[in-house]
């Protein structure tokens, strides 16, 4: 997503933290924010939309999108470091049966 809103040149409300660039005229800035928003909601999930949806500045926008994926990301690496664990497991107990059939057993 920040790559999609740097190739639009849609990721200074993000990354100025919310606050208006001196140099930036309001209408501009506010044009900027807006498309920003459009730009985030187009691309984000149904189940996501209405948490994200009432939010008028982008910054805040993103925030709220960070922290509800930053929790699911290390939820996520648990689930599979557990899978990782588990087909190490299976294919130690394979390797073992194999062996077992054909009489080399290690």
């Amino acid at each position: 997503m920040e790559d999609l809103l740097n190739c639009k040149d849609l990721f200074d409300p993000i990354e100025d933290k919310g606050v208006k660039a001196t140099t930036t005229q309001e209408k501009d800035w506010k044009n900027s924010n807006k498309k920003t928003i459009g730009q985030i909601r187009q691309w984000i999930n149904h189940s996501v939309f209405h948490h994200v949806a009432q939010e008028t500045d982008a910054c805040t926008q993103w925030q709220k999108l960070e922290n509800m994926y930053q929790s699911r990301t290390a939820r996520n690496k648990a689930l599979l470091m557990r899978h990782l664990v588990v087909r190490s497991a299976v294919s130690k107990i394979v390797r073992k049966i194999g062996a077992v059939k054909s009489g080399c057993e290690s």
